[in-house]
């Protein structure tokens, strides 16, 4: 293998590949970075065994070949290099050494054959939709997995197509974040679970762009991501997602229409007792068309009211201050509603009009 490409290029897609790679892994040579020159292109291959993201830059291929090196490491060395052309050549022993201008850096490596194969897919759904739309989708709600749970399909995101529509689900027994869009294009109704890695690192690789657009190809066990030249493996989650729809309420005792910045203030201000607190809670007092939200520590108590516009009864209910933070940190609209049935029955949020999201959230008993 010997090639010449851009240092700055290399450093850009071994940042993009080094996301996958984890810092425990049974097989050392995951540790490492699998690189492939052939075809004028030279692509980058990191994966922790489960999620694998494959990148690719143009590359002057002097002779085809591959090999493996420690992952962090040669994106270090990469970085330090001084910026133009960067040459590289292997030698014996699975080394490569590593050219530009008057430093030369030569990291050691493993066999390139031993690298485990990337998964292959037998795409039965694919989908294609702008990086924008899918960032905002998973960045929206994969807040609301579960960290660590006996019950593995909360730790991923539901991925669901019905009636043309793209219902993205996440929820961890305390909270429900759910996010829809609506196709344009005919795919046949599907769903998917999607580990919580895979979403990171998609969050993470696409672009805040509308032009550009990102494919999900799904098999029954793997899926593809595609956009550009970056390509991500997840091997998806098995098991029976929770049925999120009959976790919605139908019926409303109590809406506040309010306005979402001067709620999340409240909040942040609230937040710096309850956080420091024993319990963690705000209380709201609702009535009267005000919003009263009080916290308290051994530190000391936060009071503040709040103008709303209220319909329907009265109540006072309260809520772990960073489930309410979380969701209020990804709307983006200017006002929505809040709804409630009782203190200690679901709180849901939606958007005045339409149903682009909704975010539930269970209340903190409290005595009254």
């Amino acid at each position: 293998m010997r090639f010449r490409c851009s240092t700055e290029k290399i450093v850009a897609a071994l940042s993009v590949a080094t996301r996958a790679l984890s810092a425990r892994t049974p097989m050392q040579i995951l540790e490492c970075i699998k690189l492939s020159a052939e075809d004028g292109r030279l692509s980058l291959t990191g994966s922790d065994g489960m999620v694998s993201i494959v990148t690719s830059v143009e590359a002057d291929i002097e002779e085809e070949g591959a090999a493996v090196l420690p992952g962090r490491l040669l994106l270090d060395a990469c970085r330090k290099m001084p910026e133009g052309d960067l040459r590289a050549q292997a030698k014996e022993n699975f080394a490569v050494q590593f050219t530009s201008g008057s430093v030369r850096m030569t990291l050691s490596g493993q066999d390139y054959r031993q690298y485990p194969p990337l998964p292959e897919v037998d795409a039965q759904y694919s989908i294609t939709l702008p990086q924008t739309v899918m960032k905002d989708m998973i960045g929206a709600t994969m807040f609301a997995m579960a960290d660590d749970d006996e019950r593995a399909v909360l730790t991923g995101t539901l991925f669901e197509v019905e009636d043309k529509k793209v219902t993205v689900v996440a929820l961890d027994g305390f909270r429900l974040a759910l996010r829809h869009v609506v196709l344009d294009q005919d795919i046949p109704d599907m769903k998917a679970i999607i580990p919580g890695k895979a979403l990171n690192e998609m969050v993470k690789v696409l672009e805040d762009d509308d032009e550009k657009s990102v494919t999900m190809n799904f098999g029954e066990r793997q899926m593809i991501v595609e956009s550009d030249d970056m390509r991500l493996y997840s091997t998806l989650i098995a098991g029976e997602f929770i049925n999120y729809k009959k976790i919605l309420p139908d019926e409303f005792k109590t809406r506040v229409r309010l306005s979402v910045s001067a709620l999340k203030a409240c909040v942040d201000r609230a937040s710096l007792m309850a956080r420091i607190g024993k319990n963690n809670l705000v209380k709201l007092e609702i009535d009267g068309n005000v919003i009263v939200m009080t916290s308290n520590s051994e530190n000391g108590d936060v009071y503040e009211e709040l103008d709303v516009h209220q319909e329907g009864d009265g109540l006072t209910i309260a809520f772990n201050v960073r489930y309410l933070s979380d969701i209020l940190s990804v709307i983006k609209e200017e006002e929505v509603y809040f709804r409630f049935n009782s203190n200690v029955s679901p709180c849901v949020v939606c958007p005045m009009e339409g149903y682009d999201f909704t975010y539930l959230i269970l209340p903190v008993r409290i005595n009254s």
